[in-house]
């Protein structure tokens, strides 16, 4: 329903809601419940003239939150090094190769 009633919609033009409600072809409590739903989110304009709600698309774009992180970053310490040790199996590898070397000369 609020995709219908945003597609509905011209940049810049107020609607009042008995308008949508002709527009889209929804109920006038439906239009009126998505409305205040966009309005919350940031996506619609709404006032009050001449005792009349209308609504229009809102003209800049919603601020972004700030980002909340549920934990306290920790401070950051030396890179990672692992430990280095030899491959055993590489290493004895190497090793016979060596010796097959030195039997074939």
């Amino acid at each position: 329903m609020k995709h219908d009633i945003l597609e509905s919609m011209d940049l810049g033009v107020w609607y009042a809601y008995e308008t949508l409600v002709a527009l889209s072809g929804f109920s006038f409590s439906g239009v009126t419940r998505a409305c205040l739903e966009l309005i919350e989110d940031g996506v619609l304009e709404g006032e009050i003239f001449n005792h009349k709600k209308r609504v229009r698309l809102a003209m800049s774009r919603p601020k972004s939150l700030p980002r909340r992180y549920g934990c306290v970053p920790t401070v950051a310490t030396s890179r990672f090094v692992p430990q280095w040790s030899p491959l055993k199996s590489y290493d004895s590898y190497t090793h016979g190769l060596k010796a097959l070397c030195e039997v074939t000369r």
